[in-house]
């Protein structure tokens, strides 16, 4: 058997990361991951409102989240805003760095190291090709935290450009585009669907909520052909 450190063998997850009824807490970092409730110090994985929330006095998150947040909640959202990058950086002690995540536009898995024992909190993550978002990097650690809405052998994904294609084929019943609307939100996946369909010159109608996130993504990634406003 290989040697166990002392501090592995006496160290617990729940002392790294532990739920509480205000999010994912680290005790000896004093900061939470994606919480629900407004804290002094958040660390957010990505802009899904379910993750992403504002009325927190510190955020830390990738450049694309907080401009995502900053779109939604207004400039206003958080007191202090710390982008974070590839690099490790230390809060309280506790070693943190952010790996993107393949979900949206700025996801990214929270790897927290502290003592030797570490915890990667994905959040929302796709390891499948999506041009819309930066691709899924693997961060290893000691315990990989995951989220699963699809993981069930009975979800099986078609392609999905071939999905699209019997939205957008010459016998469609859509004459007039496609609307960004229903399942999707207010940014990716609406930003896939949008790289999908506007990518074939497809026209494409959107809620204003979603107009908005539009124009920064075509300064990135997206690629939008024809976007009109449905109301």
């Amino acid at each position: 058997m290989r040697p166990v450190c002392a501090t592995l063998a006496n160290m617990r997850p729940e002392d790294l990361l532990h739920p509480t009824p205000k999010g994912l807490y680290c005790p000896p970092g004093d900061f939470y991951i994606d919480p629900v409730r407004p804290v002094a110090k958040a660390l957010i994985t990505h802009g899904h409102a379910d993750h992403a929330r504002a009325g927190h006095d510190a955020v830390m998150a990738t450049r694309r989240t907080l401009e995502i947040m900053a779109l939604r909640y207004g400039p206003e959202f958080a007191r202090q805003r710390q982008e974070a990058t590839d690099e490790a950086v230390e809060v309280n002690g506790v070693r943190v760095s952010f790996h993107p995540a393949g979900h949206i536009l700025g996801s990214a898995q929270i790897r927290v190291e502290w003592k030797g024992f570490s915890i990667t909190a994905a959040g929302d993550y796709k390891r499948g090709t999506d041009p819309t978002a930066e691709a899924f990097e693997l961060a290893p650690a000691h315990v990989f935290i995951t989220e699963a809405t699809f993981g069930l052998p009975v979800f099986r994904h078609p392609d999905p450009r071939a999905e699209i294609a019997k939205l957008t084929g010459p016998t469609t019943e859509i004459p007039y585009g496609l609307i960004a609307d229903g399942l999707v939100r207010c940014e990716p996946p609406a930003a896939e669907l949008s790289d999908l369909v506007g990518g074939d010159g497809q026209p494409l109608l959107v809620r204003p909520q979603q107009l908005v996130l539009v124009e920064p993504g075509e300064k990135c990634r997206w690629r939008v052909t024809r976007c009109d406003v449905h109301r």
